[in-house]
């Protein structure tokens, strides 16, 4: 029964933490830097004081780690007397899943639950007499942050701290998906490797394409002339996307739908489902062809199109940045000699301070001025005996979470996704043009 594998795991998930909080030796020093590095790593996270302790150990209980010192490992070694079928069941909880999910349905016993970023369903066996106060508050619809551990093939268990956020509108879901993207990349798309794999591959699609339309795997250009290059970077990425789909990018809308046999009042309402506004439908329908339609539009960001130089970088895993001091760090590191050091150590401390510029940024600075940038950051960080081929990595973890990239968001998302966005950017259209909201943004992750 259920009921009795979900008493099982229980019991087997607390002597686990037991074994864990009493280890000595390396599963005490891993577990001491594993929480140093998350507390750091999510210092901004949702999950807030002694959730967010509970969440670190509850991660680190299942965390893998390359060299097999973790707490699975350890704790089996140390209960022999475990049976086969205890002993699978507790190696079955690396593959835990941490998501943002949707409540769909709640019976006594079993809670269904939706994963947002992949539309995935699954069941949550509970114990109804153990609730905690939190998931006593559950209603349908409500989203909740959590971890889980299977229990059997079909059937899963919360684990950990569960952070329930609500009903939520477009705009504050948007926020909260943005929010998850940022804090656990790792996970937003774990249960569905094939998507995974097509947003890596977009990723990778969309360098190639830059190096083919630029020539280039950077361009630097004033603000205003890169946004305009921009523009003829999309509609080529557009019709590019089309040629291979065998479609005509300068049909309208309305000739799409009457191929397709679409009606007017169906392409209508999904146009409503997008947050487009009555008066605009028929102008849309008739005017709007199906290359702009395929691909949102590409653009620079808006603080950044009256800059006097902006500098666009591409990287097949890392993405694309616009860095608009670029162009002044290769100027240094082409006169570094004729500069005064404070000057350098003042202008690299703000580089490096810079999310922006991304491990890869430096790295690629490194093989085009190795002596250059090498000599740079011995004055930076006033070690005269700083190396860059053993140095740069560990100097670039004091400012980075980790240096491996995560799939930036220039990456493919799902439909479902993109449409939230869509619908949640249009919802807050109205909001900006009044006074008293012109400063409230929705940042996500989508953009």
């Amino acid at each position: 029964m259920v009921s009795d594998r979900l008493t099982l795991a229980h019991r087997l998930k607390q002597e686990l933490l037991d074994c864990v909080l009493d280890a000595e030796g390396d599963l005490a020093i891993a577990l001491e830097s594993y929480t140093a590095q998350e507390l750091k790593r999510l210092n901004t996270s949702a999950f807030k004081g002694s959730d967010r302790t509970d969440f670190i150990l509850d991660q680190f209980l299942t965390h893998r780690n390359e060299d097999e010192t973790n707490a699975i490992h350890h704790f089996l070694a140390q209960n022999p007397q475990l049976s086969l079928p205890e002993q699978n069941l507790i190696k079955s909880w690396h593959q835990h899943l941490l998501g943002l999910f949707r409540v769909e349905d709640m019976q006594p016993e079993v809670l269904s639950i939706m994963n947002w970023m992949t539309q995935k369903r699954y069941q949550i066996a509970y114990n109804p007499e153990a609730l905690s106060p939190v998931l006593k508050r559950l209603k349908p619809k409500d989203i909740i942050q959590c971890r889980l551990l299977p229990i059997d093939e079909e059937t899963w268990m919360f684990s950990g701290p569960v952070l329930h956020l609500g009903q939520l509108g477009d705009t504050k879901l948007a926020v909260a998906i943005g929010s998850f993207r940022q804090h656990h990349p790792d996970s937003l798309y774990a249960d569905a490797p094939d998507l995974f794999e097509e947003a890596w591959q977009s990723v990778e699609m969309m360098h190639e394409s830059f190096e083919e339309f630029f020539e280039h795997t950077s361009l630097t250009l004033s603000g205003e002339d890169l946004h305009r290059r921009l523009k003829d970077y999309q509609n080529f990425l557009t019709q590019k996307e089309l040629d291979s789909k065998g479609l005509d990018g300068k049909q309208s809308l309305k000739e799409v739908a009457q191929e397709a046999g679409v009606s007017k009042d169906e392409l209508s309402e999904r146009m409503e489902l997008l947050g487009i506004d009555s008066p605009k439908q028929q102008q849309k329908i008739e005017e709007q062809t199906l290359a702009q339609m395929v691909r949102p539009p590409l653009e620079l960001p808006k603080h950044l199109r009256s800059a006097s130089s902006v500098t666009l970088l591409t990287d097949a895993r890392g993405g694309q940045v616009f860095l608009p001091r670029f162009s002044a760090v290769i100027k240094t590191l082409e006169s570094f000699s004729d500069l005064e050091p404070e000057s350098i150590q003042e202008q690299f401390q703000t580089e490096l301070a810079d999310l922006e510029m991304k491990p890869f940024v430096w790295r690629s600075l490194a093989k085009t001025h190795p002596q250059a940038l090498e000599e740079c950051l011995k004055i930076t960080t006033g070690n005269s005996s700083f190396d860059l081929n053993t140095d740069l990595e560990s100097l670039l973890l004091n400012y980075h979470d980790r240096l491996e990239p995560t799939l930036p968001e220039t990456a493919s998302v799902p439909l479902h996704l993109h449409e939230l966005f869509e619908r949640a950017m249009a919802q807050l259209k109205p909001a900006k043009k009044n006074k008293k909201k012109a400063k409230s943004k929705v940042k996500s992750g989508f953009a």
